[in-house]
C-alpha cells in the first residue's frame, strides 16, 4: 500500500484483521516459482477446434454465464477464489451446452438453473483452506478463518476432493467456517477437475493468451489488487491497472468473460464479479489491457468430461 487510505473498503469481509493484508477480499497471490502447467497447448486444441478462420477482433461469453450462474455474490466474505472459479467453470459448461457440445460427466446429472450456481463456491473455499492445513501434535486441525485463499490451493483441493453441489453446500455466511460435512466430501469427488492450465510466458504473451483463451470460449480466472476505480466502477471508462499513486483496499478474484480491439489495436477486456449485480454494469466490469497485463494467476481449468 503506497497511498493514504482514501476511505473503508466497500466490499469483503469486514474483519479488522483484514485492514492490512494482502488478501482484504479474499485474494492472496499464489507462492513465487510455485509449478504450474502452461495453457498453451489446451489454447491450441480450443481454437482449432471452435475458430476456422483468424483471430476474431471481439469475444462475449456473456450468454453462456447468464444460461449458466449468473453473476454471484459472495456476501461479506473472503472467498472470492470460490467464486471466481465456480463461476468461470459454470460459464465453460453453460458454454459447452448452448454449442450442443459433451459436458463433463458430473454436470449431465447437475442441474443448472439459468442465473444460479449449481456449484458450491464456499466448497472450493473449503478444500482451499484445507490443503496446506497442518494438524497439531495432538492430531487435531487449525479451524478454518475468512481470511481469503490462493488459487493454487484451490486448484489442487479440487483435484483431490472435488467440488461439491450449491445445494449441500450454500452461500451462508454465518457458516463460513464450519468443517465441510462428510456428506459434502463425498458429492464433491464425483466432480474432480485436471489442471489446472495456467497463462504464462511475457506481458504480451500472456495479453494475447487471455485473449486466445476467451474467443475459443473459455473463460479464465485471475487476481489483482483492487483501488478505488475498481471499487467505483459503474460504466464510462474502463478501470485502468493499479498505479503508484494509487491506494490498493487488497487482492480480489474474478474472472474474465470477453474483450474487444479498439482502434488503437489494444484490447479491452470485460470481466464478471462477485460482488452481485449492483456493482459496475450489471455485476461486470471493463477494464484497459494494462490492466489485464497485470493480473496473476491467470488460470483455465481443464474439467474432466
Amino acid at each position: 500500500m503506497n497511498a493514504p487510505q482514501p476511505r473503508p473498503r466497500k466490499y469483503g469481509n469486514p474483519d479488522p484483521r483484514h485492514t492490512q493484508t494482502p488478501a482484504a477480499y479474499g485474494f492472496d497471490p499464489d507462492p513465487q516459482g510455485h509449478r504450474v502447467t502452461p495453457a498453451f497447448r489446451m489454447l491450441q486444441a480450443a481454437m482449432k477446434q471452435r475458430l476456422t478462420g483468424p483471430m476474431p477482433s471481439q469475444a462475449s461469453l456473456k450468454d453462456a454465464l447468464e444460461a449458466g450462474p449468473g453473476i454471484l455474490f459472495q456476501l461479506g466474505l473472503s472467498a472470492c477464489v470460490g467464486f471466481g472459479i465456480v463461476g468461470a467453470l459454470e460459464t465453460y459448461v453453460a458454454g459447452l451446452r448452448l454449442r450442443g457440445q459433451p459436458v463433463p460427466a458430473f454436470f449431465e446429472n447437475l442441474i443448472q438453473t439459468p442465473g444460479s450456481p449449481a456449484l458450491s463456491p464456499l466448497s472450493v473455499y473449503d478444500v482451499a483452506r484445507a490443503v496446506d492445513r497442518e494438524p497439531f501434535a495432538d492430531g487435531s486441525l487449525p479451524a478454518f478463518e475468512d481470511l481469503g485463499s490462493q488459487p493454487n490451493q484451490a486448484y489442487r483441493g479440487i483435484a483431490e476432493w472435488g467440488i461439491c453441489p450449491y445445494a449441500a453446500r450454500p452461500t451462508v455466511e454465518g457458516a463460513v467456517n464450519r468443517e465441510p460435512s462428510l456428506s459434502e466430501l463425498q458429492q464433491g469427488m464425483t466432480n474432480l477437475i485436471q489442471g489446472p492450465r495456467a497463462i504464462v510466458g511475457s506481458t504480451n504473451q500472456r495479453v494475447q493468451q487471455l485473449a486466445a483463451a476467451l474467443a475459443a470460449g473459455i473463460p479464465v480466472s485471475a487476481g489483482s489488487e483492487v483501488t478505488e476505480a475498481f471499487e467505483d466502477f459503474s460504466g464510462g471508462d474502463a478501470i485502468p491497472a493499479p498505479g503508484p499513486a494509487d491506494y490498493t483496499f487488497g487482492g480480489h478474484y474474478f474472472y474474465f468473460v470477453g474483450f474487444r480491439t479498439l482502434g488503437n489495436g489494444d484490447y479491452e477486456f470485460e470481466i464478471a464479479n462477485s460482488w452481485s449485480p449492483q456493482w459496475g454494469e450489471g455485476g461486470y466490469g471493463r477494464v484497459t489491457q494494462m490492466f489485464a497485463a497485470q493480473t496473476s494467476a491467470l488460470y483455465l481449468a481443464n474439467l474432466v468430461v
